[in-house]
């Protein structure tokens, strides 16, 4: 059995999407990516609605926080582990959004299929339920799009590989400063891909 790989964009959202045709039938999976960072885009606009609600003296330690919210949380050193729980003491709203992120990391690393669809529904539930702006779009849309989601489960492929030769291919151009003609560039791609 073999499989054609057939790299394929929709508009909706920025979902990047990769399917492949097995038996004449195309499997759209979404990319992994892609659906983690609407909720950091989601995290990140709830800190920027606080920062604009609360005290003027609070606001410095929000402005500051977007790259420590956005971390992942085994990821953190000591340091800005003190950093994110001073903040969370300050600004006790932005809990509620940092585990629902910290969630679905975790379910992007279960095994099982149904396990990952259980909780995948569970999570949408509990952003739509949580009222933090953003969240709320975030579960609507991945339940809409549940199925193409969640097929990331059972073939667990992504993007990463075209979007990495793609990002290469663009460093490449601006070091270049542009070719002479195709032929140069095509060498160069088919050298960065071996």
């Amino acid at each position: 059995m073999s499989k054609n790989y057939i790299q394929i964009s929709l508009g909706l959202q920025e979902f990047s999407v990769l399917g492949w045709k097995e038996d004449n039938q195309a499997v759209i999976v979404a990319d992994k990516f892609h659906i983690i960072r609407m909720v950091n885009y989601a995290l990140d606009f709830t800190r920027r609605v606080i920062q604009r609600q609360i005290q003027k003296c609070k606001k410095k330690i929000i402005f500051r926080a977007k790259h420590l919210l956005l971390k992942a949380y085994e990821r953190l050193t000591p340091k800005e582990h003190e950093r994110l729980l001073a903040l969370f003491k300050d600004v006790p709203v932005l809990v509620d959004a940092y585990e629902l992120k910290e969630l679905l990391g975790q379910i992007y690393q279960l095994e099982s299929y149904d396990e990952a669809c259980g909780l995948l529904r569970c999570w949408c539930c509990m952003a739509y339920d949580a009222n933090l702006p953003g969240f709320r779009d975030v579960a609507r849309t991945y339940l809409r799009w549940f199925d193409i989601i969640t097929n990331y489960f059972k073939y667990r492929v992504t993007n990463g590989f075209t979007e990495g030769m793609n990002n290469k291919i663009k460093l490449d151009k601006r070091m270049a400063y542009g070719y002479r003609n195709f032929s140069n560039q095509h060498l160069r791609i088919l050298a960065m891909s071996s």
